[in-house]
């Protein structure tokens, strides 16, 4: 294998022992020839003891070894990639005797090679107590490819020799060095592209089956393709002529460019030379046939040694356990999809999201409107145009201004007659000055017009008395009041506050008191939220400043907490005064609402310029704020690329199938599960993890998101198996990508008690901690993964028994019960958010035997319950069954759903079973490239219009508005390749786009299932 520099990133001249170089230098300033090598004189100051040193040493001398044991070290000279390890591999499987010792496998230290040499060529057998002569034959895998690594490498063996072997006279153990020198007669490396072709082939082809180089991603190929360069550029031919490499015994020469696998062939070269050679190193000779298994052996080799190089050079050194990853990759029937509305119906095969275009999505606001992107905020030259004419006062006004102060003398005398010369002026002003100051006063003075309801409101919350004295405030320009009632419920103090900014057009500011009373008066120009008074003239013509700035926003190949950072970074202020009213994909394109508490427009606007693959616009100031949920749901035009049909054996056309299963989706729609999605893209499913927490069992929580999984983040992979192997969180964290949002958050805080103990057991309270500095919408999602799960599950079972009949004691929502109230909406894909949806419960309620004969409800009524404290659940016996059967397999009730933790405890929501699309069509298309547009989305749609606007010459400004017809592309020619399906629907929130399309491809929707392939 190959020798790995102290850094990866930067190329040194180094050898693997520390002191290498130190001792290349002692050899060549001593010329030190190391096998012939006389004993030092004794530097002894007694004169009594050299004596007795000498005549020791004579007798030493005198005595001959009776016995001599060969040792046989075998050195490849190389460099990365030429095959060094497979031969070693090839020739240890043949020889099951012989020794290897891997470089790579080997921790930093002074001698450590050599060492681990002389260990192998020393062992001691346990029944005789003598050294081995077995342990004969040893193959030293490094490259030794620099003249001074050869070099310390004999001195160091020498002066260890004792240190293993002892100082018995009578034995002698003679080191054979044997060289296999992979690259002969090159003296330019540099220059040899054939070489630098194949090495790097190699190494690709082995990604990451190495203890410490990369290849399986495009920095950690650069990082290796550098350190081959430097091998090669450091690269010194063997000189048999001169020392070190006077002391190989015999060089071997081999082919790394033979015709056919060099590998193979110079296994071949070795065994024939050795048997030339060095018979007594071959046991046995071996068959083709034999040589042939153990080579094809070794081409399987997959070392277990990890070596991982921290901040600073540091390395670390791990053994990598085979075959541990926890989970697999997350099916469908893993978390409780198993079912079809529409099952008989044929499938077609595609590809989701080849292109960030292939998925448009755009919100639906609470009125039912669609949401689009109408224009691209302001433009920079009118804004400073519409600023100008927006300052205070004319330009008559500034002339007369500017006139008043050349009159004045230039030469005022003291500050006295300043000040006197003030107060005249003040004194002498007219009475129609005085008139006009009076008459603005006047109409200063807040103009109200309060409805009954409001004034009835406010009696009922103020009282009549502190009515008045509010009306004195507004009419009469009075003192600020405080108010005799106190308001201890935040939500009085909230309901109260938005009361008197409607009734009074925002005129009356309201603060809570300490005690809380509220203090009550006349909104000016130093009141908060109406400070720096220039911000409240309307520059950009969409009114007066006010409480929210509400804008569109309109992104691509970003999710839209990504987005919120962005433009808090570059606007530094906090993502909690950003709000929005749901998470969107981040591999689409989409279109959404946003709101900035206390947002300047232009601030905000001004982001354009700077913004990437975001744009805003449509702003708007309201009073009203946004909080998570408040939209209808989401509309989606989805392109399935490459469609074909997914069997064989039917003899309908592929747009035969589209048509009928299109029709069976807009019919009897589909089922309405949580998608996969929900449950993550690991192998460990997120709600496997929510179970663990629900059981509270923290430190298994913790396991399984730091475990090793054989589907998981690529960047996160060497991180997991440090922590397998090591337990040591610090080394973990420092690997661990920021991306890996839960991940880290665990390894900070069990890297702290790693510190304080200097222990890796972590008691269940630090688990506990640990799990409680994730995120908060992260963590709880967990457990809203396991209710999704369960909901799945139940939701199965009762199509199967059931399908689209309604029977006693199916659940639909009480309307009765629910007139105050807001449907819970289910806090899909919070991933990575700050915000969590405030609980909105509704109720449901049993359907009766007289609902069932009267029709009065139909199957896409009934909903299920997630399990919850505060659900009812189905009073049909085998439904309700199916919660308790589902959860106990896992140690949970249905029925027991409150924990110790208030995050953890879970209320319960109520879904649908059954699912319609509306304003449900499909368009098909024929393409030849995966890069042709066959959609439109609405930045497109926008600037085609002012295209066109421009083109056609108009003078007069043409208002935009969205015309749905031109998104979707025209067919300009049927005849080309390959075949696509536009889907466009609307679906109410919390519901999967995927299920929809997972009716009407009828395939799996995993992401990695083989009919539908979907692009991350």
């Amino acid at each position: 294998m190959s020798e790995i520099k102290e850094d990866p990133t930067v190329l040194k001249r180094r050898s693997d022992d520390n002191d290498a170089a130190e001792i290349a230098e002692k050899s060549a300033s001593k010329k030190i020839k190391l096998d012939l090598q006389e004993p030092e004189k004794l530097d002894v100051a007694d004169e009594s003891k050299s004596s007795e040193a000498s005549v020791a040493i004579e007798e030493k001398e005198a005595i001959k070894p009776s016995v001599v044991i060969d040792k046989y070290i075998i050195l490849p000279i190389a460099t990365i990639g030429c095959g060094k390890t497979t031969v070693a591999q090839t020739l240890q499987k043949l020889y099951p005797y012989w020794g290897h010792v891997q470089n790579d496998d080997l921790p930093e230290g002074r001698h450590k090679l050599e060492k681990e040499c002389l260990k192998f060529l020393s062992s001691v057998s346990d029944a005789s107590k003598t050294i081995r002569d077995e342990n004969n034959v040893l193959f030293v895998d490094r490259n030794n490819h620099m003249i001074k690594e050869r070099a310390s490498f004999f001195e160091n063996m020498d002066s260890l020799k004792a240190e293993f072997f002892g100082t018995d006279p009578t034995v002698e153990y003679k080191f054979h060095y044997i060289a296999l020198n992979f690259l002969p007669n090159r003296p330019n490396l540099l220059q040899d592209t054939n070489l630098w072709d194949l090495t790097l082939d190699r190494i690709v082809k082995r990604a990451s089956e190495h203890q410490s180089i990369k290849t399986d991603d495009k920095d950690s190929r650069a990082k290796t393709e550098d350190i081959m360069w430097g091998f090669i550029e450091r690269f010194e031919s063997l000189n048999p002529e001169s020392l070190p490499d006077k002391s190989f015994e015999d060089i071997l020469t081999l082919d790394v460019y033979g015709e056919g696998d060099s590998s193979r062939n110079n296994v071949d070269i070795v065994l024939k030379q050795l048997k030339e050679k060095f018979p007594e190193t071959l046991d046995s000779e071996k068959s083709g046939a034999e040589i042939d298994e153990a080579f094809k052996a070794a081409l399987q080799y997959k070392p277990l040694v990890r070596k991982v190089w921290l901040r600073g050079g540091k390395s670390v050194i791990y053994t990598k356990k085979e075959k541990v990853y926890r989970g697999k990759a997350v099916g469908e029937e893993d978390v409780g999809i198993t079912s079809y509305v529409s099952p008989n119906q044929l499938a077609f095969a595609g590809t989701l999201k080849q292109r960030y275009m292939d998925f448009l999505v755009n919100e639906i606001d609470m009125d039912g409107n669609v949401v689009h992107l109408l224009d691209e905020g302001f433009v920079t030259g009118q804004n400073k145009k519409r600023e100008k004419r927006s300052q205070d006062g004319s330009h008559d006004a500034k002339v007369k201004e500017a006139e008043a102060k050349e009159s004045k003398p230039e030469d005022t005398k003291a500050n006295d007659g300043a000040v006197n010369e003030s107060k005249t002026a003040e004194d002498s002003k007219t009475a129609e000055e005085s008139k006009t100051e009076k008459s603005t006063e006047e109409e200063a003075k807040p103009k109200y017009e309060i409805t009954d309801e409001q004034k009835s409101k406010l009696i009922e919350a103020l009282g009549e008395s502190d009515f008045n004295a509010l009306i004195d405030i507004v009419v009469n320009r009075s003192k600020m009041m405080i108010s005799t009632n106190k308001f201890e419920s935040k939500q009085q103090r909230t309901e109260l506050h938005q009361l008197l900014r409607n009734a009074f057009n925002g005129k009356l500011e309201s603060i809570t008191n300490s005690d809380n009373t509220m203090k009550i008066a006349i909104s000016n120009r130093n009141s908060r939220g109406n400070r720096n008074g220039n911000q409240q003239k309307d520059v950009f013509g969409i009114g007066p400043k006010r409480s929210h700035l509400h804008f569109v926003m309109f992104k691509q190949n970003k999710d839209t907490m990504e987005a919120v950072n962005i433009i808090g970074k570059l606007t530094r202020m906090g993502t909690k005064m950003i709000r929005y009213a749901g998470t969107k994909d981040k591999r689409a394109v989409t279109v959404q609402r946003m709101c900035i508490t206390g947002g300047d427009v232009g601030r905000i606007n001004s982001l354009n310029k700077t913004l990437r693959g975001i744009k805003l616009g449509t702003f708007s100031y309201r009073d009203e704020g946004m909080n998570l949920g408040d939209l209808k749901g989401n509309e989606f035009v989805i392109t399935i690329r490459d469609v074909e049909k997914a069997g064989e054996d039917n003899q309908k056309s592929i747009k035969e199938i589209i048509t009928e299963n299109f029709e069976g989706l807009k019919e009897r729609g589909f089922i309405n599960y949580f998608g996969m999605q929900r449950f993550g893209t690991f192998s460990v499913s997120t709600h496997e993890v929510g179970k663990e927490i629900l059981l509270g069992k923290w430190e298994d929580a913790c396991e399984l998101l730091l475990s090793n999984q054989e589907f998981v983040l690529p960047d996160s992979v060497q991180a997991r198996e440090i922590w397998e192997c090591t337990r040591n969180p610090i080394w973990t964290l420092e690997l661990m990508p920021k991306k890996c949002a839960a991940e880290t958050s665990i390894l900070r805080t069990l890297a702290d008690s790693y510190r304080s103990t200097g222990s890796s057991k972590f008691e269940s309270n630090v688990y506990f901690q640990a799990l409680m500095k994730i995120p908060r919408n992260l963590r709880i999602m967990y457990g809203h993964a396991y209710q999704s799960y369960v909901w799945n599950c139940v939701a199965s079972k009762r199509y199967e028994l059931f399908g689209l009949e309604v029977v006693a004691g199916d659940l639909v929502i009480d309307d009765e019960d629910n007139v105050a109230k807001k449907v819970e909406d289910d806090d899909e894909e919070l991933e990575g958010g700050e915000d969590i949806r405030k609980a909105k419960y509704i109720r449901a309620r049993p359907i009766t035997e007289e609902e069932v004969k009267a029709k009065k409800f139909s199957a896409y009524d009934v909903v299920l319950p997630t399990p919850g404290f505060d659900v009812v659940y189905p009073e049909n016996s085998d439904i309700r069954q199916v919660y308790v059967d589902v959860m106990s397999k896992d140690g949970l009730d249905p029925f027991n759903m409150q924990r110790n933790i208030r995050e953890f405890s879970f209320a319960g929501s109520y879904r649908t079973v059954l699912n319609k699309p509306k304003n449900l069509e499909f368009h098909v298309r024929h393409y030849d490239s995966p890069t042709d547009e066959l959609v439109a989305d609405d930045l497109q749609m926008y600037q085609n219009f002012k295209m066109e606007t421009f083109k056609r010459r108009v003078e007069d400004e043409v208002k935009y508005e969205f015309d749905g017809a031109k998104r979707f592309l025209p067919e300009i020619d049927n005849n080309k390749s390959k075949l696509a399906v536009i889907v466009k629907m609307q679906l109410d929130t919390s519901t999967y786009a995927t299920m929809a399309l997972r009716e009407l491809m009828k395939i799996d929707t995993t992401r990695r299932g083989e009919s539908l392939s979907v692009r991350t």
